[in-house]
């Protein structure tokens, strides 16, 4: 088989902000409003963003920059460059749909609104509901994640769904960066200075290591 030519949970979650309280998620999400139950919200928002960014940075690198500049790589590691891209590839998918969860358990953008944070501006609110608006590109992440994540069919690969929803899985870098800019600021509006990363350290790091293999 070969691809056609054509220090871990720290380095994921360094910058994701801990709950200052103690409280479990699912224990706060069983208050009803007020700060803390904002507080952790919006801690789970900011780990969903810089899992999603991570993921993608990385799938990205492979999927992208691998097949292009090091297939020699690829091809002689393909076991574990297979591997590693379908499980970042679902891993973002699984992340970068949580913001837009609409399941009233979940930590969400919509959550967020109704738990009526006291840092949430009318500009953040306003992002937000820009943000989360139906479009084709929500709806096609929705869909991979039901039909190819979480409950596999079989007559349905990732590329077909993408491609019915006339978008493509590299254009999810939009969403997903606009989620983690929205969290971004969130966080600096409620005090948090540790926020979610704004760097492409993901994506350097992969390239370095097919440099690696390349020497």
């Amino acid at each position: 088989m070969s691809y056609p030519k054509a220090k871990y949970n720290q380095w994921l979650l360094s910058d994701a902000p801990t709950l200052r309280s103690g409280t479990s998620q699912s224990q706060a999400l069983g208050i009803t409003a007020g700060p803390v139950m904002s507080e952790v919200i919006l801690s789970r928002l900011a780990e969903a963003a810089t899992e999603a960014r991570a993921h993608y940075q990385v799938w990205w690198a492979i999927e992208h920059d691998g097949r292009k500049s090091f297939l020699a790589q690829l091809n002689h590691y393909y076991d574990f460059f297979e591997a590693t891209r379908i499980a970042h590839f679902r891993a973002m998918i699984v992340a970068a749909w949580k913001p837009f969860d609409s399941n009233s358990r979940t930590a969400s953008f919509s959550a967020l609104l109704n738990s009526n944070p006291s840092f949430l501006t009318p500009g953040l609110e306003t992002a937000i509901r820009a943000h989360i608006a139906p479009s084709k590109m929500i709806t096609a992440l929705h869909q991979v994640r039901h039909l190819f994540v979480a409950h596999r069919n079989a007559a349905q690969t990732a590329e077909k769904i993408f491609r019915r929803a006339d978008v493509t899985p590299f254009q999810l870098s939009d969403l997903i960066d606009g989620s983690a800019d929205i969290v971004r600021e969130l966080q600096r509006s409620s005090g948090i200075t540790n926020t979610v990363f704004e760097s492409d350290r993901g994506y350097k790091s992969t390239i370095e290591l097919f440099e690696a293999l390349a020497k």
